[in-house]
């Protein structure tokens, strides 16, 4: 039976047919449409915990982080007990302290490029994650899977790298760098891996829309902050001439 939070969200909209061309069964088909508009609804409100922010700057604090951590774990209770409604208000939740922990970065950013330029980083987020997304849904199921061992192994090669900077200031500038492409490359390819690993989980009975979104909305989020680093180092560069 569906939950009352899809009864009340997701039943106007008939993803069987907007995602007929994914070569899924219609329960995924179904369940990938309400993880995307879970992962809508839960940019939307990131976004207004950052906007809170930007007009109430004493709310930022990365204080936040710890009520996210709470609401996260929240999250992995209680989608584990089968209680997917209550997860999708924890979700929520750690999707407003994770705006409102990124508070002092969200009004750095629009101080140096300017509220349009933040808006252009979102769109830009979502259309790549949009297209690397819907890539991986199109793809042979399975195919892709590796891409996120591929992506974790990466991680630790940044993880290393941050320590080595630790003891060799002078690589630092390098490190920066490096952390900001391979960073961006990293989380396109968790996009591409996680999309298809929810695509077996629900083919398998698991559908989780808080737990899958939760996913996919940790991987938006850090491509949205590396878009925003990209044109901030681009803008210093244009700055400098």
């Amino acid at each position: 039976m569906a939950n009352r939070f899809e009864k009340q969200l997701f039943a106007p909209f008939n993803w069987d047919a907007l995602l007929k061309n994914v070569p899924v069964s219609s329960a995924t088909r179904k369940h990938l449409g309400q993880v995307y508009l879970a992962c809508a609804a839960s940019s939307a409100i990131f976004a207004l915990g950052s906007y809170l922010t930007i007009i109430i700057p004493s709310l930022a604090s990365g204080l936040w982080m710890i009520p996210a951590l709470l609401c996260m774990f929240g999250v992995y209770v209680t989608a584990a007990r089968g209680a997917d409604d209550k997860a999708l208000y924890c979700l929520a939740g750690f999707a407003l302290s994770q705006g409102l922990a990124l508070g002092h970065a969200m009004q750095y950013f629009t101080e140096e490029l300017g509220i349009e330029s933040v808006f252009f980083a979102a769109v830009t987020t979502a259309s790549l994650f949009a297209a690397f997304s819907g890539f991986a849904m199109l793809s042979e199921r399975r195919s892709l899977i590796y891409l996120g061992g591929l992506a974790y192994g990466a991680l630790h090669m940044i993880g290393l790298l941050r320590i080595f900077t630790w003891f060799v200031p002078a690589v630092s500038t390098f490190y920066w760098d490096t952390n900001l492409i391979l960073g961006t490359i990293v989380f396109i390819l968790y996009i591409i891996a996680d999309t298809q690993a929810i695509i077996e989980e629900s083919e398998s009975g698991n559908r989780s829309v808080a737990m899958h979104t939760l996913k996919l909305f940790l991987d938006l989020l850090n491509l949205f902050v590396r878009v925003l680093a990209f044109l901030n180092k681009k803008a210093k560069k244009e700055n400098k001439k």
